[in-house]
């Protein structure tokens, strides 16, 4: 499969999340921070915008490219509880990755090129997938900055 990179990126993601963060301690995990902004709150966005991917990812692969476009108008994101520790938001977000990799492990070529509109204009599956890496990326950076040196690789 041509887009096998962009798949095994996604994966990687969520291994590393588990292999750094899940072992740690829901009450420590919760009070590592840096530049301002906690491991949980990092966490906690990265699920809430692997939800709204989800959807947007199934909405585009469920239209055709003249059809309704992308909207994620029905996706409602409850703000994370204080009793939600960082695990739990973790399975949350590993619930939404699969459900992402359900969708487009079996698209073909074409479906990943095929472009559809949306609110900030037109976007392919696998651009739209390349995003998701690229933020991913960015994430990761963010959290290994808060993880203790044995943590981090």
């Amino acid at each position: 499969m041509a887009h096998m990179d962009l798949i095994d990126s996604l994966i990687a993601t969520y291994r590393t999340l588990n292999m750094r963060v899940r072992p740690l301690d829901p009450a420590t995990a919760g009070q590592l921070s840096a530049g301002g902004t906690t491991l949980r709150a990092v966490i906690a966005d990265l699920r809430n915008d692997e939800l709204t991917s989800s959807q947007t990812l199934k909405n585009m692969t469920l239209s055709d490219s003249a059809g309704g476009g992308i909207s994620t108008s029905d996706v409602e994101i409850l703000p994370p509880s204080d009793e939600e520790n960082v695990r739990v938001l973790l399975s949350e977000f590993g619930t939404a990755r699969e459900a992402i990799l359900a969708l487009i492990r079996e698209l073909s070529d074409d479906q990943w090129a095929a472009e559809r509109p949306g609110a900030q204009g037109a976007t392919s599956v696998h651009a739209y997938v390349q995003n998701l890496v690229d933020r991913d990326k960015a994430t990761m950076a963010q959290i290994n900055a808060m993880l203790p040196a044995s943590n981090v690789s």
